[in-house]
């Protein structure tokens, strides 16, 4: 919807269709690879880092890492839409996220902090 509104509001200008869609692309927003579900007990998890992803390549977040922060701000609460906005971002921005990794049920948790850049999937050279 906000999306819509924006092409009228730069149609209204006088901004040609074309203009409208260029600035959409530009404006293409990235993410670190990813893939989150909210647990049983009401944490957010790793459910999967995409291949050649951001994530993927520095190989800092693994599967089952429980989320509390990104940027700093505690996500406590956030609809996963609201998630998604603070992790994706434009292209080559950097995004910090702070994680706990459960231990060895032992009841040990491991405090994961990393930094990542936005940026689209791609194989190692």
């Amino acid at each position: 919807a906000m999306e819509e509104q924006w092409k009228g509001f730069l149609r209204a200008l006088g901004f040609k269709e074309e203009v409208v869609e260029i600035q959409k692309r530009e404006e293409t927003l990235y993410g670190i690879g990813i893939v989150v579900e909210y647990g049983a007990d009401g944490t957010l998890r790793i459910a999967d880092v995409e291949p050649f992803s951001s994530a993927f390549n520095d190989g800092t977040i693994a599967n089952g890492d429980i989320l509390f922060a990104i940027d700093g701000h505690g996500i406590q609460g956030l609809s996963m839409s609201e998630i998604k906005d603070l992790v994706m971002g434009r292209k080559g921005t950097m995004v910090a996220l702070s994680l706990v990794r459960p231990g060895d049920g032992a009841g040990v948790l491991e405090n994961v902090e990393c930094t990542l850049e936005r940026l689209p999937p791609r194989p190692p050279e």
